[in-house]
């Protein structure tokens, strides 16, 4: 699922990130899925990312997509080269016969990809996060973007070498493979 977007920070508009969040205990591979963004419907959907070759998450792991140039303290698992708008926009986790796996949409737009209502616009400095948050992953996937996803004050890029959140009790299961998140 799509986790966690930062829309632009005090003085730099261009640091953007995506997080995406694998809430089972298989690995996933995001080979044949892609990353569409959309700022509203009078205009086309833009492609930011599309997984052309064996990318995986790990059992309740994240993957970090950082707009190009930028630094989010922690080592992108890949880069994207377009601006995300604060006040409004959309985005969708396509696989590769157009079928949606995810998405979200935030503020004034009145963009195509949107479960439920609308995620609130996201303060300057502030990312969107999808609940629960923090140590408790972010699994929560109600088909409401604005019951699931909160205006997150301390953002927290995730990539795929961060700690498994929630944190394994025990030894993880064996791995298995899915193709979906």
């Amino acid at each position: 699922v799509i986790s966690e977007i930062m829309t632009g920070a005090s003085g730099n508009n261009s640091y953007d990130f995506i997080e995406l969040y694998n809430p089972t205990d298989a690995i996933i591979d995001l080979q044949g899925l892609s990353l569409w963004y959309q700022l509203n419907t009078s205009q086309s959907d833009v492609l930011l990312y599309s997984w052309e070759t064996s990318a995986l998450i790990p059992p309740r792991g994240h993957y970090l997509l950082l707009r190009i140039n930028q630094d989010a303290g922690v080592d992108a698992d890949a880069f994207f080269d377009y601006s995300l708008v604060p006040q409004r926009g959309s985005l969708a986790l396509l696989q590769r016969d157009s079928t949606i796996v995810d998405q979200i949409g935030w503020g004034s737009t009145d963009a195509a990809f949107v479960e439920g209502l609308k995620a609130p616009e996201p303060a300057i400095d502030a990312s969107l996060e999808r609940l629960p948050g923090a140590e408790q992953g972010n699994g929560q996937d109600s088909d409401d973007n604005a019951g699931d996803f909160f205006v997150n004050n301390l953002p927290n890029p995730q990539n795929s070498a961060s700690p498994a959140v929630p944190a394994f009790t025990s030894d993880p299961p064996a791995p298995e493979i899915t193709p979906e998140t």
